[in-house]
């Protein structure tokens, strides 16, 4: 086996990816509730010991952590190099190996055909081109090999939050396009011997629906940005927005916040 202690700062292409929304916020805690997204979806490809997995848009690395764990050769790619420092700290921590690379989706630093699994839980969904980074899904992804996604939707609490803060531009395209089956078929339906979707969900939990919103609008990185870029009546209306988007999916029953955030689960077993 590898030596874990071995250097494992992020690794930086010649032209080095801009700045990711989520640099704004803190990336730990915007992940931390979404650790279990990662592991259900490790064990849905059901990945085996010695194989080399790619976690695209991998952020602090929930699932790159977790399929080094399970004995994977895992790289993590991201374009946020602050984000993947602190994947290597966790992985240092545990004392697995994590290989960082800082790169966008859509046109990643890697041979064809170089993993055995590429995989992202609320990573790729974010990149600037849908389309090209698909096709770079499938392009690094050995054939017989298998990707496996995990995408907020569009009807979700966390789908509706980002068509509320749209920190993406006027005209962007929406992330929760990942959260769609019928565009998995489109792009991956082809290419597949089998493509399986399921609908889960996270539950997101908060001292209370008004402390919840104070931590989106401090830590959580497209909340963030959206804010900056509005004058003080905006900032105060979209406080408003997000509190009422919070009561509506609040399932709790009592005074905390307990909100279940649906997303789709994509298993595509390439040809």
């Amino acid at each position: 086996m590898e030596d874990p202690s071995a250097p494992a700062e992020p690794i930086v292409p010649e032209v080095a990816a801009p700045p990711s929304v989520w640099e704004s916020g803190d990336p730990r805690k915007a992940s931390a509730a979404l650790v279990p997204a990662g592991e259900r979806l490790l064990e849905t490809l059901d990945l085996r010991f010695g194989q080399t997995l790619l976690d695209v848009g991998a952020g602090t690395g929930n699932t790159a952590l977790g399929a080094a764990r399970r004995g994977a050769k895992a790289f993590a790619l991201d374009p946020s190099a602050a984000s993947l420092r602190f994947a290597v700290a966790r992985a240092e921590a545990e004392g697995v190996r994590l290989r960082p690379v800082v790169g966008l989706a859509e046109a990643m630093p890697f041979a064809p055909a170089q993993f055995d699994l590429t995989v992202s839980t609320f990573g790729v969904m974010f990149t600037a081109d849908p389309d090209a980074a698909a096709e770079e899904l499938v392009r690094v992804t050995r054939p017989g090999g298998a990707l496996g996604l995990a995408s907020w939707t569009p009807g979700g609490f966390l789908g509706q939050l980002y068509r509320l803060v749209d920190p993406f531009g006027e005209g962007a395209v929406l992330p929760t396009i990942w959260g769609a089956r019928e565009r998995m078929m489109a792009w991956f339906g082809r290419r597949a011997d089998e493509l399986s979707t399921a609908t889960r969900t996270i539950r997101l939990r908060g001292p209370s629906e008004a402390r919840y919103v104070d931590y989106l609008c401090q830590g959580f990185g497209p909340v963030v940005d959206a804010l900056a870029a509005r004058d003080a009546e905006g900032r105060e209306q979209m406080r408003a927005a997000l509190l009422d988007l919070c009561q509506r999916f609040n399932r709790s029953g009592d005074p905390s916040l307990v909100i279940p955030s649906e997303y789709l689960e994509v298993i595509v077993r390439l040809r």
